[in-house]
């Protein structure tokens, strides 16, 4: 739980620039979505259940052309100086190819003001799947500007800055020391480093950069091409290094096979439900971490037993035949957010690359075991199959139609969608859009739902509590109890 909590801290720290005199990376992403995003109606009912006090969104320190888009930014302090920098992610709206760009502003104390001091484009061009993260991988105590992302082929891009001598001498600046796209993963491999780093007193070792792609000379689809790049300080620059050829494993079974010829949808599919990390081959017993990938409520969330990291599910793009990238975003502070790469090993196991606690070999979990290991704390609640209208004592209404929901409340129309899940009480969100399709409020309520049959017609009273869900589940913040009721005959169902 600690690990956690310490993980969770250093990420914030790294984007409201607490730190002290080290800085410290952010491998969480420091990404400020400009808006909470188009949400398909398949994803009105994408919820998170890490809640905690808001956290005020930063805002842009200069101002933008109006053709460029905001698609993220983020506050951190480069230089230890009194002023924050600022760093933001924008995109040319005006044009179909347009990459993202990455803009450096820092503040200028002659002039009082905000400035450009560096900007540069990355190779990535979908917005939706771009994240920036902050991190010193080269070892010098100076932290990189990291752009994951990916291109209009459906490549993988990254794209790392490092800090460099400015063209007039002082100041902020940045160059480009390492910028690829391909089709496959690439990872930063974070090495543990000495005592005398941590502490300041010396540099430490720079973090190589790994990329795996399918070897095409091969037929088996799983044999893979890895290529190994690494810091070299004279050139200001990754090289690439070794290169060397990774033998697949022979799959057990062809319904395996099918999955890795299938979209992103079908694993998306196939990882539903709980996962349970294996140690050393251990068998499941209470205190495992469980992830649980709920594709109904488009959310994965990450418990411990005592905490839980929720996000809700924003993007899975395939990137080798065995490998997706995930992408999410904590509801908790929308500008951090959750990219890792998950491989299927076999039909019950996955391992999850993400150079933090979440990574490691998980394997399936039955939801029988789940239940005997942890009681409810790690089940999500089996959801009433809500449709049509119902009535409350107070004159509102509250109508559900597929994922979507509309509730007329004090003469005011409110639409949008929901989820249930559980959070040591059973939770029902409502996600209200506005008419451009963005959230603009999340109400939680603890539920009760009740069907009974009388004669001929059918009773269904739905209750709600309304309340807030933190990492030790749902707190009710009022004592008023709402009750809807629908009446139908049985031959409405």
């Amino acid at each position: 739980m600690y690990r956690i909590l310490i993980v969770l801290l250093a990420v914030f720290c790294a984007l409201t620039a607490c730190d002290g005199a080290q800085p410290r990376g952010n491998s969480g992403g420091g990404l400020v979505p400009a808006t909470p995003g188009e949400l398909d109606k398949d994803r009105f009912g994408s919820v998170s259940t890490s809640v905690a006090p808001e956290v005020e969104a930063p805002e842009p320190v200069i101002q933008l052309k109006p053709e460029l888009a905001l698609v993220g930014l983020a506050n951190v302090n480069f230089d230890l100086e009194r002023n924050e920098e600022q760093v933001l992610a924008v995109r040319n709206r005006t044009l179909i190819d347009s990459p993202v760009r990455i803009i450096v502003a820092a503040y200028d104390s002659v002039l009082e003001t905000y400035r450009v001091v560096f900007e540069a484009d990355t190779l990535a061009t979908n917005q939706r799947a771009f994240s920036f993260s902050f991190l010193d991988i080269v070892g010098d105590h100076n932290l990189e500007i990291v752009c994951r992302g990916m291109d209009d082929s459906g490549r993988q891009t990254l794209d790392v800055f490092h800090r460099t001598v400015a063209p007039s001498g002082f100041g902020l600046y940045y160059s480009s020391i390492f910028s690829v796209a391909l089709s496959g993963s690439i990872e930063i491999v974070e090495l543990e480093r000495s005592g005398a780093y941590q502490v300041g007193q010396a540099n430490g070792d720079s973090f190589p950069i790994v990329t795996q792609t399918q070897d095409k000379e091969s037929d088996n689809m799983l044999d893979l091409v890895q290529t190994t790049y690494y810091w070299r300080f004279t050139e200001g620059s990754y090289i690439e290094g070794k290169t060397e050829k990774i033998p697949g494993e022979e799959v057990e079974q062809e319904q395996l096979r099918e999955l890795y010829r299938k979209n992103a949808a079908a694993f998306t599919d196939f990882l539903n439900g709980n996962w349970y990390l294996a140690e050393d081959g251990e068998e499941p017993v209470e205190g495992n971490v469980i992830l649980n990938f709920d594709t109904a409520a488009s959310l994965f969330t990450y418990y411990t037993g005592e905490l839980q990291e929720s996000y809700t599910w924003v993007s899975t793009y395939k990137v080798l035949v065995s490998r997706v990238e995930i992408n999410g975003e904590n509801e908790l502070v929308p500008f951090i957010r959750k990219q890792f790469y998950l491989q299927v090993e076999s039909l019950d196991s996955i391992q999850i690359r993400a150079g933090d606690p979440w990574s490691g070999l998980y394997r399936r979990l039955s939801e029988q075991v789940a239940r005997s290991l942890s009681g409810s704390k790690y089940e999500y609640t089996e959801s009433p199959a809500l449709a049509g209208l119902f009535y409350s004592d107070a004159g509102h209404e509250l109508s559900f139609d597929g994922h979507s929901f509309r509730l007329i409340e004090s003469g005011q129309v409110y639409q949008g969608g929901y989820a249930f899940y559980n959070a040591a009480a059973p939770v029902l969100e409502l996600r209200i859009l506005n008419r451009a399709g963005l959230v603009i409020e999340s109400r939680k309520y603890r539920y009760s739902y009740v069907e009974e049959k009388r004669d001929d017609r059918i009773f269904r009273t739905l209750s709600l509590v309304r309340g807030i869900v933190g990492i030790y589940g749902f707190e009710a913040t009022s004592d008023n109890v709402l009750r809807f009721e629908q009446i139908t005959t049985a031959t409405e169902g």
